[in-house]
């Protein structure tokens, strides 16, 4: 963890890199919600459905858009430090 917030520069910057990786997951959490509700995997009831999950994914990617045209360093760094889990995610898996 301390390496990362030296590597980065400032505390500010990851934490803007940590909000961009968040919407960026709520964008993906939205789209399967709506992905499973049409394929039938999910057959209760959803609050909203689906005009709420179309709201959240509309307001997130325009944030994302918004910090990639604002920000595109942390955005970049963000992205690849969520892309640096890819390999443990497959060595695990295999496991």
């Amino acid at each position: 963890w301390s390496s990362i917030l030296v590597v980065s520069g400032t505390f500010d910057m990851l934490t803007d890199m940590i909000i961009f990786a968040g919407f960026f997951f709520y964008v993906l959490l939205a789209w399967a919600l709506i992905k499973m509700k049409r394929n039938g995997t999910i057959t209760s009831k959803v609050i909203g459905y689906p005009i709420v999950p179309v709201i959240v994914i509309l307001f997130a990617m325009a944030l994302l858009v918004n910090t990639i045209i604002i920000q595109p360093k942390q955005t970049l760094f963000g992205i690849g430090l969520m892309l640096s889990g890819l390999p443990f995610y497959y060595y695990f898996k295999r496991q």
